[in-house]
């Protein structure tokens, strides 16, 4: 448990540090980080980075998430992204979710990386009036 909320804080002040506008802020990024494991069961740790507050990157690290197959885990990706575009915003134009094997993972481009795309233009064509 403990790991998830270090996992939770440095995403935090790593989007802080990553973004150049006020648009995201950092009670956004915990309230994202907080609704994956609801949509993504067994994740031992979450980070979240945002870039220009535009693209972002969902790295999970879970042994049992890698194993998925490709169906469940673009499912996964898909949800994800949806959730960005309610808690973080419209602005979000791009998103991966990377899963790791790696329980404890501090890099954004794991070597071991499965990349999945969040589908977001998708999304937003779809809930586009």
């Amino acid at each position: 448990m403990m790991l998830k909320v270090a996992a939770v804080v440095l995403s935090g002040f790593t989007l802080l540090e990553a973004c150049s506008g006020p648009h995201i802020q950092m009670e956004q990024v915990n309230n994202y980080n907080d609704s994956i494991p609801v949509v993504i069961p067994g994740i031992a740790t979450i980070q979240t980075r945002i870039d220009d507050n535009e693209h972002m990157r969902l790295i999970l690290g879970s042994s049992s998430l890698y194993k998925a197959s490709e169906e469940q885990l673009q499912q996964y990706a898909v949800n994800a992204g949806a959730i960005a575009l309610r808690v973080l915003g419209k602005d979000i134009t791009t998103g991966t979710l990377i899963i790791t094997q790696q329980q404890v993972n501090h890099t954004e481009n794991p070597s071991d990386g499965r990349l999945i795309d969040m589908k977001i233009d998708s999304l937003k064509a779809l809930s586009a009036p």
